[in-house]
């Protein structure tokens, strides 16, 4: 069962080299990035919790994309239904999108070894533009494509996560009504695309008490509508994690998580790009706070 985790973990580096995206992507290390994404998350860790995540792109530059997201957690010691919400504002160079999710997820035992958790999840995006201060290309006074625009976009996302031993493989479309609900009446906000994201992992050593080592792919095209493939490193040790990523959109990521008392958590994350052709400064920051609850 190793060496068959090895060689796919080995074939999914190697197109890690051959899937490029076209445009910028950010890298998913710190737990809470992902929880949007799939809603069978939702308890998988067996913790309760409350967290608030922040991510600032390009400092320096003026209207940069900002997000601050509240993510509760909350898991059922009766294994028959955990639920969780999301609510993520996110602003950049004069839009802004104001998500709300409501997720459950169903866990079924298998056997002792193997388990699967079935997840839903209800949102809605809450879309506005102010162009205000741009200029019309054309010199008109009154552009209708710099005028205010306001839209509410309901939708719904499914997924599954699948965890045996110590191999666990993840997969989900968080946002399904998305071609039906847009192609009828376009917008400038969401391309007419189905998203997905998928993820497949192992943990590496379990017998050293001091630490453990995973590694972890996710495959998806959520932003820009690019395949886009990430790898993952953590190194867990008692007091928290050390996060190291990469993704196809030649970015690279390093971070941590600490964990004080088992009570409070505190993570930073820092994405920079290995190679850019603009003086463009494209790092990205992200700061969580978690309190378990339960």
């Amino acid at each position: 069962m190793k060496k068959i985790q090895s060689y796919v973990l080995s074939g999914i580096l190697l197109l890690c080299f051959i899937v490029r995206g076209q445009d910028e992507n950010n890298l998913f290390l710190l737990e809470g990035q992902t929880q949007w994404t799939n809603p069978s998350n939702t308890g998988l860790n067996g913790v309760s919790y409350l967290s608030f995540l922040i991510d600032s792109q390009w400092l320096g530059i003026k209207d940069a994309p900002k997000q601050q997201s509240v993510i509760f957690d909350s898991f059922s010691q009766s294994k028959k239904l955990n639920l969780g919400a999301i609510i993520r504002n996110g602003n950049r160079f004069g839009e802004q999108n104001i998500q709300t999710l409501l997720q459950s997820s169903f866990p079924v035992q298998i056997n002792k070894k193997t388990r699967i958790q079935l997840g839903l999840q209800i949102m809605g995006d809450f879309f506005s533009s102010e162009y205000q201060y741009l200029r019309s290309v054309d010199g008109i006074q009154k552009d209708p494509l710099l005028q205010q625009q306001k839209r509410f976009v309901p939708n719904v996302g499914v997924g599954f996560s699948l965890v045996k031993n110590n191999f666990w493989i993840k997969g989900s479309v968080p946002r399904l009504l998305d071609p039906f609900m847009i192609r009828n009446k376009p917008t400038i906000f969401l391309r007419d695309q189905l998203h997905f994201f998928t993820e497949i992992g192992t943990q590496l050593s379990d017998e050293q008490p001091l630490y453990a080592v995973r590694i972890s792919a996710c495959l998806h095209n959520l932003a820009y509508d690019q395949l886009t493939l990430q790898l993952k490193g953590t190194l867990a040790l008692r007091i928290g994690e050390v996060l190291v990523g990469l993704n196809s959109s030649k970015n690279l990521g390093t971070g941590f998580q600490f964990s004080l008392q088992d009570f409070f958590g505190v993570g930073y994350f820092f994405q920079f790009p290995i190679f850019t052709s603009t003086a463009l400064n494209k790092t990205n920051h992200s700061l969580s706070l978690r309190f378990k609850i339960s």
